[in-house]
């Protein structure tokens, strides 16, 4: 019995912290930079389903950066739409590996989410710091 509210209880706090951070994507990209309802939704298709801690994730949200940033390239004639959109996603890359990957917002979970961090997810981080190009898939 322990066992079972233990897992819905972590079920439960990973739901949050993907609401947590769909807030923030909004707050910060969303919002700001005027994306529309259909992009924000797909988003969270790109979230929902995914482990925050995991490769597949980490892959999912560059592969929604490249397809966001192109439609906007296409929706209007200048650049600095892409390239607000790559600022502003750079930074919400920092809050998700800070924030999200290697502690929780929900700060009694920081422990046990350390235990859940993909291994491949810790390359591609370290790539990503050290500037080594990175290549998904």
């Amino acid at each position: 019995v322990f066992a079972t509210i233990r897992s819905r209880a972590l079920e439960l706090c990973a739901k949050w912290e993907k609401l947590s951070l769909h807030a923030i994507f909004l707050r910060d990209i969303g919002i700001p930079l005027g994306l529309s309802q259909r992009c924000c939704s797909d988003f969270w298709s790109v979230l929902s389903p995914a482990g925050l801690r995991t490769h597949s994730l980490f892959e999912n949200l560059f592969a929604f950066l490249t397809r966001t940033s192109r439609a906007i390239e296409l929706a209007s004639s200048g650049r600095s739409g892409v390239t607000d959109l790559i600022l502003a996603f750079s930074r919400f890359i920092d809050v998700y590996i800070s924030d999200y990957v290697f502690t929780s917002p929900i700060q009694s979970q920081t422990q046990t989410v350390l235990g859940q961090i993909d291994a491949q997810l810790l390359k591609d981080i370290i790539k990503l710091l050290s500037q080594t190009s990175m290549t998904f898939g």
